[in-house]
């Protein structure tokens, strides 16, 4: 890390951050950020590293904002400093990323230099967004790892608040909120719990039809900030189910 203080509005990590301490107080409820990533593996994994980084973000919406293409957004391959033919075979299976075309992919710190371009350009002191994600834990923790190569995150925040000892935040999570309102519509383990709702099962269910591929780090962004601001506009709507399927644990629904 460097001796002096980060802006909080340079680097994208405190940015996503900075939000939640007392020394900021002005970001704008109506301006909303969402980030996920693509992945080589889980974070039991040590090897685990984050080989694309998606970004969407909208600015005081109202019904018909993504139709009327208000938003924006970031996307960028990460070519990571650690691979290993296990992670790549993953990375494959789950996204399409392939080993050729991470060999041609940025590097973390080129990567987060774009998205710190990329931040400054559309915010501004007025239009300082809430930051979301769909597994905001798993994401959060790839991001550290991959970008910050496991630095402390107190250690990182306390050069945009002015010191280390402020609790940890949290970034809001989006799959735990959705799933919290959609829970008679969700996947039951066997102790009659409701599983965490997936993405793509959270899209079929209000029958949002997807931008570009599930899966990948830009269109699961987009998935999850029409989810994030169709729950704070109650302008979602469900299929109707007809049935729950315990066999393959899911809801059907009537086409």
């Amino acid at each position: 890390m460097p001796d002096k203080p980060i802006d909080h509005r340079a680097d994208p990590l405190c940015f996503l951050f900075h939000r939640y301490h007392q020394c900021h107080e002005g970001f704008d409820k109506s301006c909303y950020l969402v980030f996920d990533t693509e992945t080589t593996g889980l974070p039991n994994d040590p090897d685990a590293r984050v080989v694309e980084l998606g970004v969407a973000m909208v600015t005081d919406p109202t019904p018909g904002w993504y139709e009327r293409g208000e938003f924006q957004t970031f996307q960028s391959l990460v070519k990571p400093d650690v691979v290993t033919e296990a992670g790549l075979a993953i990375a494959k299976k789950i996204s399409g990323i392939t080993q050729a075309q991470l060999e041609h992919a940025p590097s973390p710190s080129e990567v987060w230099a774009s998205l710190e371009a990329w931040l400054e350009d559309n915010t501004t002191e007025t239009t300082y967004p809430k930051a979301f994600a769909w597994n905001a834990p798993f994401d959060v923790e790839m991001m550290v790892r991959t970008f910050y190569g496991g630095a402390d995150v107190k250690t990182i925040l306390g050069h945009a608040t002015g010191g280390a000892d402020h609790p940890l935040p949290s970034i809001p999570c989006v799959m735990r909120a959705f799933t919290a309102l959609y829970k008679e519509h969700g996947m039951k383990r066997k102790n009659g719990s409701i599983r965490w709702f997936k993405l793509t099962h959270a899209a079929d269910l209000v029958q949002l039809k997807w931008a570009g591929h599930a899966h990948r780090a830009d269109a699961d962004a987009l998935m999850t900030l029409r989810l994030l601001v169709g729950m704070a506009l109650d302008t979602l709507e469900t299929r109707p189910a007809r049935a729950f399927d315990p066999a393959s644990g899911c809801m059907e629904y009537v086409s």
